[in-house]
């Protein structure tokens, strides 16, 4: 989800948990804002986890 989320970031993603790692589950990584299907985003903003969050952070400079 957001504004730099790619169509390359969405497969390289799904590439590395999927098949580069040995994980023992499948993980169904799909663009959010490419989600045509109403159903499927009521049920993502109802019951997805946020497994990762990136904060933006500026410098902020201390005035003396």
């Amino acid at each position: 989800m957001g504004e730099n989320v790619t169509h390359y970031t969405v497969t390289r993603l799904s590439y590395l948990l999927n098949e580069e790692k040995p994980l023992p589950y499948y993980f169904d990584i799909v663009h959010y804002e490419k989600i045509d299907e109403p159903k499927l985003i009521e049920h993502i903003d109802r019951v997805g986890i946020v497994f990762y969050h990136h904060l933006h952070t500026k410098h902020i400079a201390s005035i003396k």
